[in-house]
């Protein structure tokens, strides 16, 4: 079985929104704040790292390279 990608076609972005929207306005006991020592650990562990958002994925890493 394929993983699935979190990313979705720019076509697909706004329905996925508005879904997601709709889950926290009728669910919102479903959301859980992020704890600061995690974000502390997040920001140890990403320090210095820079990734250019703009640029494709390698091959290795994008969903068609995956096997």
């Amino acid at each position: 079985m394929k993983p699935r990608s979190c990313a979705q076609p720019e076509d697909e972005l706004p329905a996925m929104l508005d879904a997601l929207a709709d889950d926290i306005d009728h669910c919102p006991d479903i959301l859980r704040d992020v704890p600061a020592d995690l974000v502390e650990r997040i920001r140890l562990l990403t320090a210095g790292v820079e990734a250019d958002l703009e640029q494709p994925l390698p091959p290795e890493l994008d969903d068609e390279g995956m096997s």
